[in-house]
């Protein structure tokens, strides 16, 4: 090994870099003295010619902006309505305010552009010209058109000059835009005098050439107001240049050798030409090597006080890190130097650190599904959503936010057909065609509320209209997507739009009650509020107490009064179903309710059939066969076993006023309200009620509010001074204190243990 880089290995880090910050401070120095002769005119050449490459892309850049705003002014009139209509109809005086219209037009276009230009317009169907200018026909940019020939639709620019009494630069464009120059044409007109000015903002100095040539060789621009519309044949040696530029990039005109630089453009394949005067460039480099030579040997000698105080200043961080580090600035013997030691002790504060990553990564699902869970129980406030927002980086951002709920279509069989392990995999695959069905577009937070239903929440900052739409479109393709990857179906509900994170609970339960309407509605839908109508929502509360007066009459032992409650079902039914599923989901709700209405009353709905009334029920394939049923042997064998197991009087009075309580339990219900309806005093009710039941009419109408209470706490998210107020309670501390002490717990502590569970 070389001696010199033995050495060099042996020496601490603070050394090398000292030795190291004197070499590369001083060799530069000295190389770069000894070569400057001979590379300063080499360097100063290809500056020279890199300056003139950028001022030419410059001006490149700035003139092709001013074509673009002139092609973006054309564009806006040729697809104004207003200009297509007066193309289509002519200008006559017969419509005046057209007219007007028209030049209004014209006029606001022409104040919002930054350039300058007449505008003409040409009606070729009626042989008509409207122009800002005096001198304007019809034939005389016919002609013009006729010799250009343009391709299709496309604009084309005609450079001044180019025709008899043409002073100004034209550009045509066709209205409508997507004609072939058959209807009509803008022509905007930009005098020489507002391309002079453009020269003059280029700020080019006085002894510098400037000239911008189409592809045909006429001098579109030009410091020279002579030189422009001119061909360049007519300047000796430039033609011959413009067409194959000689190496040496020089060219003598009017006795005068210039360094010329070229450029062509792609957007209009016009040529940029810059030229500088020689002498200048030779007068520059002379000057500029003299003064390198006096800055080589001043950085010679700064060098060396920069090497020197630098490697000191640099050294003193890494000295102070291994302090900190490792309490005493020094490092074990077998580390080489100070950055060998550093470098130990990086990797193992990097190691520790992924450990902490992996750890924490770990627990984020976990404690966002705890921030969702919250906000949709409404147990933290808007300034807390908030900064959780920002600290997590949640997707949940924007002036707007919905609600959306993806729930399983006939859930029980779900239930059934799935055993309880394969369940969370199931959410999980849920969870994940969700999210990536919205996330596509859209931003959201996904994740599981309770058994067979996952919660999309979304935020935009789009428009009311477009966000609703945006939202419904991913809503379709998430059902699509599950119906394709599943054996089952899901509807999808979405709330309105809301403005703050607190109202999202609200939008929680408006997604909730909007599931309710499958069952007019069937499965597999999607189900907003523009998709649940006024005769929709009217259907919903008439079917419904249409269920509960059958249910009702049959626990009375009414048996016309079920069948013509029956029979008004059996009417209203095909007016808002559309499908045989929903039908049959309507009537399995109702044998739902008689069945628990039953069991609640002690009795067992299947004790009156021999076969399975659910299976019997969907084997029916019309209406009529269906209520035949129902009304001539459900009803009868209902009512039938119900006098067989009454027994009393006694025992039928009970039955009734659990039905009443059943019914009016979220009322200001009272034992001598039910007592008076019976025609008794209410210490009569309250014993045969005690004596039947086992329990004081008090106990029971408690014990059935708070079951009421358990289900909304589980199932829904109204909260806990609604459900209070709902079960007719004064206040929430009172409410409270009777939950507990019925079911255990408080009943915020039970709605989080229920979801959890």
């Amino acid at each position: 090994m070389n001696p010199f880089f033995t050495f060099l290995a042996r020496l601490s880090y603070k050394r090398k870099l000292m030795v190291y910050s004197l070499l590369i401070s001083i060799l530069p120095v000295f190389l770069i003295g000894f070569a400057a002769s001979y590379r300063v005119t080499k360097v100063i050449q290809e500056e020279v010619d890199h300056t003139q490459q950028m001022v030419l892309n410059q001006i490149k850049n700035q003139l092709n902006d001013f074509i673009i705003n002139l092609n973006i002014a054309s564009i806006s009139l040729s697809s104004n309505l207003t200009l297509e209509k007066s193309v289509n109809e002519g200008l006559s005086a017969d419509n005046v305010n057209q007219s007007f219209e028209m030049i209004e037009t014209i006029r606001k276009q022409k104040s919002f552009s930054s350039i300058r230009f007449e505008v003409s317009m040409i009606s070729k169907r009626y042989q008509m010209v409207y122009s800002d200018l005096a001198k304007a026909s019809f034939e005389y940019f016919n002609q013009m058109m006729d010799s250009e020939k343009p391709q299709y639709n496309s604009s084309f620019i005609i450079t001044p000059r180019t025709y008899p009494n043409q002073e100004d630069l034209l550009l045509f464009r066709p209205i409508p835009l997507h004609t072939y120059y058959t209807d009509g044409v803008i022509i905007l007109h930009v005098s020489i005098s507002e391309i002079l000015q453009f020269v003059d903002k280029l700020n080019l100095e006085d002894n510098r050439r400037l000239y911008v040539v189409d592809p045909s060789g006429k001098v579109i621009v030009s410091r020279n107001e002579k030189d422009i519309g001119t061909r360049l044949s007519g300047s000796p040696g430039m033609h011959e240049w413009w067409q194959q530029p000689p190496d040496t990039m020089e060219i003598a005109l009017d006795g005068e050798k210039y360094q010329v630089a070229s450029l062509k453009s792609s957007l209009n394949d016009w040529t940029y030409i810059l030229m500088i005067p020689k002498a200048d460039l030779t007068r520059k480099a002379d000057s500029i090597r003299g003064f390198t030579w006096g800055i080589m040997g001043a950085m010679g000698l700064l060098s060396v006080m920069i090497a020197l105080i630098g490697s000191r200043r640099f050294y003193h961080p890494i000295e102070k890190l291994l302090k900190t580090i490792s309490g005493e600035g020094k490092w074990e013997d077998k580390h080489r130097d100070e950055l060998q030691a550093l470098d130990s002790f990086m990797l193992h504060m990097l190691r520790t650190n992924g450990e902490l990553k992996d750890k924490l990564k770990e627990q984020i699902p976990d404690l966002r599904a705890g921030i969702f869970q919250q906000l949709l129980w409404g147990e933290i406030t808007e300034a807390e959503m908030r900064a959780k927002v920002e600290q997590w980086d949640l997707p949940l951002k924007g002036a707007l936010f919905k609600v959306c709920i993806a729930a399983v279509d006939e859930y029980k069989q779900w239930v059934e057909a799935y055993r309880e392990k394969e369940l969370p995999l199931i959410h999980y695959a849920l969870k994940k065609v969700a999210e990536e069905t919205f996330a596509e577009k859209l931003p959201c937070i996904v994740f599981t509320s309770q058994q067979g239903q996952i919660v999309i929440m979304i935020g935009s900052d789009m428009p009311n209209e477009e966000f609703q739409a945006a939202v419904r479109e991913r809503a379709d393709q998430v059902r699509h997507n599950v119906g394709r990857y599943f054996p089952f179906t899901v509807s999808v509900s979405i709330s309105p739009a809301c403005r703050d994170y607190s109202r999202l609970t609200s939008s929680y339960q408006e997604a909730l009650t909007l599931l309710n309407y499958r069952l007019l509605l069937g499965n597999n839908v999607t189900l907003s509020d523009d998709d649940i109508g006024p005769s929709v929502r009217t259907s919903s509360r008439q079917i419904f107490q249409l269920h509960k007066q059958i249910v009702h009459s049959l626990v009375q032992r009414d048996l016309n009064g079920a069948n013509r409650d029956l029979q008004q079902l059996v009417e209203a039914i095909p007016q808002y179903a559309q499908s045989s599923e929903t039908v049959m989901g309507l009537f399995s709700y109702l044998l739902g309710e008689l069945e628990y209405v039953f069991h609640e009353i002690k009795e067992d709905l299947h004790d009156v059939f021999d076969y399975p009334p659910y299976k019997t029920l969907y084997s029916f394939t019309t209406l009529e066969d269906l209520r035949k049923w129902m009304s001539n042997e459900l009803f009868p064998s209902i009512v039938k076993q119900l006098e067989t197991e009454s027994g009393s009087k006694q025992k039928k009075i009970a039955q009734q006023t659990l039905l009443f309580i059943h019914d009016s339990f979220d009322s200001d219900l009272s034992l001598q309200q039910v007592a008076n309806s019976f025609q008794m005093s209410d210490s009569q009710l309250s014993r045969i009620f005690k004596e039947e039941t086992g329990k004081n009419f008090s106990e029971y109408l408690i014990e059935y509010r708070m079951k009421k209470a358990r289900e909304w706490l589980e199932y829904t998210d109204m909260s806990i001074k609604e459900i209070a107020e709902r079960l007719r309670y004064t206040n929430v501390q009172n409410f409270s204190r009777t939950f507990k002490q019925i079911s255990g717990v408080p009943p915020g502590e039970y709605r989080k243990h229920a979801r959890n569970d």
